[in-house]
């Protein structure tokens, strides 16, 4: 397990012995590596759904929260790169005009 978690095997024996605290990250790689739901690594009795409504409780939808964190992960990552993108695009933008503005001042 600490080979597939790519850290040493003192660490993982400090983290089973509770010595070092389980990172949610890591408890999920666990949960892959063992193939096995987070519910049932931490013994929970959850229902398997989540139900959201907006603020006048007009719109719902049920989601499956079992490896939720992870068939997103991928998608969060892509859409927080694009903002990030977005972000320096702005901002070059705003640079680009403001030299524009100070070269017509003078």
């Amino acid at each position: 397990m600490a080979h597939s978690l790519n850290i040493s095997q003192a660490a993982y024996s400090k983290i089973e012995n509770m010595q070092t605290k389980l990172t949610v990250e890591r408890l999920y790689l666990i949960s892959d590596i063992l193939d096995v739901c987070i519910s049932k690594l931490l013994d929970l009795k959850l229902v398997n759904q989540l139900n959201q409504t907006n603020q006048d409780n007009s719109v719902g939808y049920l989601q499956q929260i079992d490896k939720y964190y992870n068939d997103n992960k991928e998608l969060y990552d892509k859409i927080l790169s694009h903002y990030e993108n977005n972000i320096q695009s702005k901002d070059a933008i705003i640079l680009e005009l403001k030299n524009q503005i100070n070269i017509m001042k003078k």
